[in-house]
């Protein structure tokens, strides 16, 4: 465990600004990939960066970036307080926590950590603490730019390069913070840029040639022809004349000239159409884990709810590690700063609720289908009891002597106030019928 600074720590780290690389080639892009996998993000997190200039990029970061800020947020107490008393001390420092959670750790700060931490496969905080007027000191936190983060090949460790030279990363310490969703050992080789950077420029590029071809096939390809010498200056104001017509244009042509439009074959569209579709779907899959929530084509009810599951599964492993980093690197050293002897038992959790809302449509369909089954089966004189057990419902009273007619026309009516083990006439089965309505009332 990493040791906490004996002072927490007042100003932050005099980082350098990014930058900002406007085009991407093959090559480029190569090198950057190979950079990024030797520990290096200078040119990756540039990458990751170009990678919100395409439209299925940023809206599927979005999505599960924003899908999990946006999910029911709660601070519980500590599950390993292991008395009541401490478990109320574990209540009273969350309620505590919950006063300041929104102020040091806005959506915006998570939202940074997410988005760096799924695209470079880590993201790298820093915090500077100050006293407020309740003599508490609380920490304010940024997100540092992956550019300027490193491996030190030497001590394995990262460093983030500043102007005073590079500072070694200690996650826990009081004043770093390090979100690895990918593993502890290499984040960095489960960062989403390997496997976007490919569909990324084949998008672009594919998408400029469509554009282009468009404007050839909107406009075709104008032939003109004569049986003049080329150099010859009539032919020349012909063609100038045809370049520059517009809707409208009227030309008078020589005896012996000619002008057609060629329209090539429409049909090679298709190539780019499915290059794009093949991005799209390799864009998706890689940064949601699936490939039908932002488009659903010919897909049934029951595929998009697997596929959604899919997403939901890589929200939960999110919520997890982020839950834990923050409890481990920013929760911790601010009860330990400002409560002296701190048990660590005490520790409350910060967690989002994954599970997903009640369907109320499809709940209300199911009630329907079983008060159908329940008219059907009394209808026959079948006995509805293990129905009624298996949906946690019970029949009103009327309802309920009608049904124990059916289970046994010929037992007498049940006394409700007599203990059914009394020998009252009244059969052994009609007794356990009202055992089980009590179990199910007590449910």
């Amino acid at each position: 465990m990493t040791e906490l600074l004996p002072t927490p720590p007042a100003t932050l780290i005099d980082a350098f600004d990014p930058d900002v690389q406007p085009t991407w080639s093959p090559p480029f892009v190569a090198a950057a990939l190979l950079e990024h996998e030797s520990g290096d993000f200078a040119l990756s997190s540039l990458l990751a960066d170009a990678l919100r200039r395409d439209d299925r990029c940023f809206t599927s970061l979005d999505s599960r970036v924003l899908g999990l800020l946006g999910l029911p947020f709660a601070i519980d107490e500590s599950d390993e307080a292991p008395t009541k008393a401490l478990k109320k001390a574990s209540q009273k420092l969350a309620r505590q926590i919950r006063g300041w959670w929104h102020r040091c750790l806005p959506e915006a700060t998570l939202a940074d950590f997410g988005n760096a931490a799924i695209t470079l496969g880590f993201s790298v905080g820093e915090m500077a603490w100050a006293r407020g007027e309740d003599g508490f000191v609380y920490p304010r936190i940024v997100v540092h730019h992956g550019q300027h983060v490193r491996r030190n090949p030497t001590t394995k460790q990262l460093e983030l390069l500043t102007t005073k030279g590079p500072i070694v990363i200690t996650p826990g310490d009081g004043r770093w913070i390090l979100f690895a969703p990918a593993g502890a050992a290499r984040p960095w080789m489960g960062g989403a840029v390997r496997a976007l950077a490919v569909p990324f420029l084949i998008r672009q590029f594919t998408r400029r040639d469509w554009a282009d071809r468009s404007e050839i096939e909107g406009t075709g390809i104008r032939k003109a022809k004569g049986p003049v010498a080329i150099d010859d200056k009539r032919f020349k104001d012909f063609v100038s004349q045809i370049r520059k017509m517009g809707r409208k244009s009227v030309i008078a042509f020589q005896d012996g000239w000619d002008f057609n439009i060629a329209v090539t074959d429409a049909n090679a569209a298709i190539l780019f159409e499915k290059l794009v579709a093949h991005a799209d779907t390799a864009i998706t899959l890689t940064i949601l884990g699936q490939n039908l929530t932002t488009q659903i084509e010919g897909g049934s009810h029951a595929a998009a709810s697997v596929h959604a599951r899919v997403l939901r599964d890589r929200l939960e492993s999110d919520v997890a590690m982020l839950s834990t980093v923050v409890r481990d690197q920013v929760l911790l050293p601010w009860c330990l700063y400002n409560i002296p002897g701190f048990d660590r038992r005490l520790l409350p959790w910060p967690r989002w609720d994954t599970t997903p809302p009640e369907d109320i449509g499809k709940k209300a369909t199911a009630y329907v289908a079983i008060g159908q089954a329940i008219a059907g089966l009394r209808k026959e004189g079948i006995d509805i009891t293990p129905l009624l057990e298996l949906f946690g419902l019970e029949l009103d009273e009327e309802a309920q002597k009608e049904n124990d007619a059916a289970r046994d026309p010929n037992a007498k009516p049940l006394d409700e106030d007599k203990d059914p083990e009394e020998g009252d006439g009244v059969s052994g089965r009609a007794a356990r019928v009202r055992a089980s309505r009590g179990r199910r009332r007590r449910r």
